[in-house]
C-alpha cells in the first residue's frame, strides 16, 4: 500500500489544493520549493508560488 498524498507525512509537508478539481493533497516542502509546481493525485499540474514570511 503507497502513501496517501491526502495525509499529511510530517511537518515539512505543505498543503495544496489543486485549482481544476479541487482535490487537497501535501507536497514537501523541499521539493515544492525546487520544482514550484506539483503534480494533484488526479493527475493536473498544480503551479506553485513562493509563500511571503
Amino acid at each position: 500500500m503507497g502513501k496517501d498524498p491526502t495525509e499529511r507525512q510530517n511537518e515539512d509537508d505543505i498543503e495544496v489544493r489543486c485549482p481544476e478539481c479541487g482535490t487537497v493533497f501535501h507536497v514537501p516542502l523541499e521539493k515544492a520549493e525546487r520544482e514550484m509546481r506539483a503534480r494533484c493525485p488526479k493527475g493536473h499540474d498544480v503551479p506553485l508560488a513562493k509563500a511571503l514570511g
